[in-house]
């Protein structure tokens, strides 16, 4: 009688062993299944990312070709409300980078080069964001240009970002101080309600660095 409780105890507890080791398998796989769907879900999220951004970088490509027909403005408008999306969607661009920003603006500044804040995005997203200052710089340029003193009111203000780029993300100090020199410059010839601020600011850091082009503190 001993013999079959002791035998009946061991079965009941081989049985449960065997339940719950069956309970955890099961689990497991459950658990590895619903890992591999996440991993699946993530690749595919990453591949529609990765096909969206060929798609926006051909589209780009092609507008950069295509003539304007006199609708410049427009162009660079729809182009730069493009990039606002784009640049925004931040967990996408952590899966994707920023590498299309300075794309974007060759598309925009040479259909406008005039409106001043289409240059403090470029600068903030290509040289910031997508690590390219040289590229910010040439693009600046080409803007460049098609202005003068005058022409917009702000146009010094494009001179400072010019001199920001060259001296924050290339330590190039003697460009930077010749773009401030500009900047500080154009702002004397401009009517703008912040031409005398700039034209003061810009010439005093156009002089320090004159004297410090590798300064750490400018």
């Amino acid at each position: 009688m001993t013999l079959l409780l002791s035998g009946t105890k061991n079965l009941s507890k081989n049985v449960l062993t065997g339940t719950f080791v069956i309970a955890l398998l099961f689990g497991l796989v459950s658990l590895q299944r619903g890992r591999l769907a996440t991993l699946q879900s993530l690749d595919s999220s990453e591949q529609n990312l990765q096909r969206q951004l060929q798609a926006t970088a051909s589209t780009l490509e092609l507008a950069q070709k295509t003539p304007a027909f006199g609708f410049n403005n427009l162009i660079a408008d729809w182009t730069y409300l493009q990039f606002l999306q784009y640049f925004g969607d931040v967990e996408a661009r952590q899966l994707t980078s920023y590498s299309l920003s300075p794309e974007f603006f060759k598309v925009i500044i040479p259909h406008d080069p005039f409106y001043r804040t289409f240059y403090l995005f470029l600068s903030g997203s290509t040289s910031n964001f997508a690590g390219e200052p040289e590229q910010t710089i040439t693009l600046i340029d080409q803007g460049l240009e098609h202005l003068s003193p005058t022409v917009p009111p702000d146009s010094f203000y494009i001179w400072q970002y010019r001199a920001v780029d060259q001296l924050l993300y290339l330590g190039d100090g003697a460009a930077a101080r010749q773009s401030y020199q500009t900047a500080a410059d154009w702002a004397r010839q401009s009517d703008h309600p912040d031409a005398a601020f700039i034209a003061e600011s810009a010439q005093n850091t156009a002089d320090f660095l004159a004297n410090n082009p590798l300064s750490k503190k400018a």
